[in-house]
């Protein structure tokens, strides 16, 4: 190459290329949790201060619909079904926003624009939460409840839209059977690995290990579970322990804590977009 001859173009290396990738699945894990601690408390507040509905866990909702219109219970009733009715209305949001049109993207842009209205949404609960209180007063509660169950509803969308088996940030069923499930796959691989081991002693022709599955997933579904566990048992104890303005602070941090997620994902996902 001649001093006149333009520079090469450097082309990023297969092990750069894997190297980042790895390091974009570590972040939307860690990103995964923030959002979960978010449907947790959520969950919580609105379990707690809002009349026993929940937020996020839909089965919850559905069965609490189901008990109170069997007991007649119609107040209860409107609760759970403004809920469900206000969950699915975000899922529908969700799923038009967060659209996945490449298999191959670790972090859709499409998932950050849900996220960011999420956050709006979370951030009209906690306002009205917090001018308003959490108390019935002329049926706000219910616009609480919607505004609460809306946001939840998105988030799930979004979640799902990233493609991580067994992980959803606001109903835990699946990543109770994910944690479980693989860890049994673990357990029985080191059972046939020890098992293999030792008939190799006697027959080393005939020695095979299989592949050992990765503790990754697992360790990733553990971490979620207790995040969420822990979100919840904070926003339980604020609800305890907090007069009413504590409680209506307590809703503040919810619309930040989304905004921080779509905000880092916007910085470190799509760069030329931020």
């Amino acid at each position: 190459m001649t001093s006149s001859d333009p520079p090469a173009l450097t082309q990023p290396t297969q092990e750069h290329q894997d190297n980042t990738a790895r390091a974009q699945r570590r972040l939307r894990d860690r990103l995964l949790l923030l959002l979960a601690a978010v449907a947790g408390y959520t969950d919580a507040i609105s379990y707690v201060a809002l009349g026993n509905v929940f937020a996020a866990n839909m089965t919850g909702s559905t069965v609490l619909l189901g008990v109170s219109l069997a007991q007649r219970d119609w107040s209860f009733a409107a609760r759970a079904g403004v809920a469900l009715g206000g969950f699915l209305v975000g899922v529908v949001i969700g799923a038009v926003l967060a659209r996945r049109r490449q298999p191959s993207e670790i972090w859709p842009r499409t998932v950050t624009l849900a996220l960011g209205v999420e956050a709006l949404t979370l951030a009209l609960f906690s306002t009205l939460g917090a001018l308003l209180g959490t108390h019935d007063q002329h049926g706000s509660v219910y616009l609480l409840i919607g505004l609460a169950a809306c946001a939840m509803g998105i988030q799930s969308a979004a979640a799902r839209a990233l493609g991580v088996l067994d992980i959803s940030t606001t109903y835990l069923t699946g990543t109770w059977v994910g944690l479980m499930a693989g860890l049994t796959r673990r357990l029985r691989a080191e059972v046939v690995a020890e098992v293999a081991e030792a008939a190799s002693d006697t027959q080393p022709e005939q020695m095979h290990e299989p592949p050992m599955p990765s503790i990754e997933p697992q360790r990733r579904d553990a971490f979620l579970l207790v995040v969420y566990f822990v979100a919840a048992l904070l926003a339980g104890l604020l609800l305890v322990s907090a007069t009413d303005t504590g409680v209506r602070a307590g809703l503040i941090p919810l619309a930040p804590a989304v905004g921080l997620v779509a905000l880092v994902a916007l910085r470190r996902f799509h760069p030329t977009a931020a």
